[in-house]
């Protein structure tokens, strides 16, 4: 009978040495961060956590994945009802952590909503290009503070979407308003010397335009999302889909 139990106790501490090895490996793999809005958090997905393309973009890359995406943020907006609630600027200083690997790295997915906020709000309320890109220079200011370098980070500067829905109806979006609000972005990613600044929107039309997008029209559908992981892996991979602005 002791022998018995000794075997089990054998057992339990054999079976406990193997977890604690697994959970270190995990901890000392890399973590890849993400910030930004709705389409970053997964919604409109039917498993948002497993269909949203951070998961599969980390599944590609094998690495695990920490999701800070929050439905209607905005990275400047403060909370004026509708649909766009306080921006990133509100709680990026308590989300971003200080760099722990070399093999870590932040993602940054911001714009959408603050080009939606002229259709919100009107003209006199929307985001200015200026206040988005001083904004930006907050984010990536802290950062630095952090220990990141401009390497560690990717930025998407714009989706490929048609529409935005407004407190009543949708909207056809002024594309050449997210292309100025995307060139912005890549501005400012060029002045941090953040080289993985990548604009979505070509490689979303060349893999099915609308047909990739909800019937909302702004949202990815899970083949979207798919189609944006596979098409960030891609770029991170064989240098594609690189804008004229940007590089790697």
């Amino acid at each position: 009978m002791r022998k018995y139990k000794i075997a089990a106790l054998i057992i339990s501490l054999f079976s406990i040495l193997i977890i604690a090895i697994s959970l270190h490996h995990r901890k000392q793999g890399p973590y890849y961060y993400f910030y930004g809005d709705s389409i970053t958090a997964g919604e409109i997905t039917d498993n948002n956590k497993e269909q949203r393309w951070p998961t599969i973009f980390c599944n590609l890359r094998h690495v695990t994945q920490d999701n800070f995406g929050r439905r209607g943020e905005s990275l400047t907006g403060e909370d004026q009802g509708g649909g766009i609630y306080s921006g990133f600027l509100s709680r990026y200083t308590d989300v971003i952590p200080q760099k722990e690997k070399s093999s870590d790295r932040l993602i940054f997915a911001y714009g959408t909503n603050d080009i939606g906020t002229f259709y919100y709000y009107g003209a006199a309320k929307a985001t200015k290009i200026n206040t988005f890109k001083s904004a930006y220079r907050r984010v990536f200011s802290f950062c630095i503070q952090q220990g990141w370098k401009a390497e560690d980070i990717l930025v998407i500067s714009r989706y490929y979407f048609e529409d935005f829905s407004n407190q009543k109806v949708q909207v056809p979006i002024d594309q050449k308003r997210a292309d100025a609000f995307s060139d912005a972005v890549m501005d400012v990613c060029k002045e941090f010397g953040i080289q993985s600044c990548i604009d979505l929107k070509q490689a979303m039309i060349i893999s099915g335009g609308t047909n990739i997008l909800a019937p909302d029209k702004l949202h990815p559908n899970v083949k979207g999302h798919r189609v944006i992981a596979e098409a960030l892996n891609s770029w991170l991979s064989n240098k594609k889909y690189v804008n004229q602005k940007g590089g790697f």
